[in-house]
């Protein structure tokens, strides 16, 4: 019997780290100087790191909880590779190509995010537009999409292709309060961004 209760408190201990380390963990971001890989920028507010189940080129940030708002950013994306990880066999991920046009590059993004629910909530994008990044040619637009809990989200994409490696920064937040709070910040982080 005192086996038997030993062993109980045994599995309850291990039971219990195991659900604590399956926990999100945020990692706060403080406002100032900041790095994602080879991105550097500046923001003016708290940030939050989360898990991104994205895939490895990934990092996401959010000051409210993603689905008020959050920041997607992508770096170092190779040839040949998806911008995010296959979600549903049904809907793989584009493969990325560094010759792609601004038009393609937008397509390319547009058709991953909608992949990452599995094509349930489309993205739709609008105002592509030429931008230079650090003093690198890049392209600019803004999307939209509902979310399964049917609330309108906005964002802006910037995305740039540098040695042949794609990087990019997505915002989105709902529509109602979140779009136009944040936006300025977005705007201010790509201003500041450095390779």
């Amino acid at each position: 019997m005192k086996s038997f209760l030993c062993f109980g408190k045994r599995l309850l201990v291990l039971g219990v780290i195991v659900m604590m380390s399956s926990c999100a963990t945020y990692v706060l971001k403080p406002a100032g100087s900041s790095k994602v890989k080879n991105l550097s920028f500046n923001t003016s507010v708290n940030w939050n790191q989360i898990p991104s189940g994205f895939g490895p080129n990934t990092e996401v940030w959010t000051v409210d909880g993603a689905l008020l708002n959050r920041l997607i950013f992508i770096t170092g994306v190779e040839s040949g590779k998806g911008i995010f990880n296959d979600m549903n066999k049904d809907t793989p991920m584009p493969k990325f190509n560094p010759k792609v046009l601004p038009h393609e590059l937008k397509a390319l993004i547009e058709t991953s995010l909608t992949n990452t629910s599995g094509g349930k909530y489309p993205v739709k994008t609008t105002n592509l537009k030429p931008l230079k990044i650090n003093g690198k040619q890049g392209a600019g637009f803004d999307l939209e999409f509902y979310n399964a809990d049917g609330l309108l989200n906005r964002g802006k994409v910037v995305a740039v292709i540098d040695a042949d490696k794609l990087n990019a920064v997505i915002f989105t937040a709902a529509a109602v309060y979140h779009y136009d709070k944040y936006t300025p910040e977005f705007e201010n982080i790509v201003k500041t961004i450095q390779f």
